[in-house]
């Protein structure tokens, strides 16, 4: 399932809006500054204009080799953007 993992891990202590990420095996987390679902292209661009941190980019997180986000980034969790919105077979 493309939702399965979760919408990361809040710390309680912290003071800060950081966020663990992690991937489908638990066993690669690490700590991002923010996270952000984009519900449209346009949420998206206007998102990554007006950030100055490092982005790091996620889906469903099903990697096994911890490249699921980067520590300190904004990470955009991408599962929201998943239908296909135009094809050309033509143009390919």
């Amino acid at each position: 399932d493309y939702y399965k993992n979760d919408d990361g891990e809040k710390i309680p202590h912290l003071k800060t809006n950081e966020i663990i990420i992690n991937d489908i095996t638990k066993l690669n987390p690490v700590l991002v500054d923010e996270v952000f679902r984009p519900k449209s292209i346009e949420e998206l661009a206007e998102k990554i204009k007006s950030t100055k941190t490092p982005i790091s980019v996620g889906g469903g997180r099903f990697s096994m080799g911890g490249q699921t986000a980067s520590k300190g980034t904004l990470h955009i969790d991408m599962r929201a953007l998943n239908k296909v919105l135009e094809f050309s077979e033509k143009n390919k």
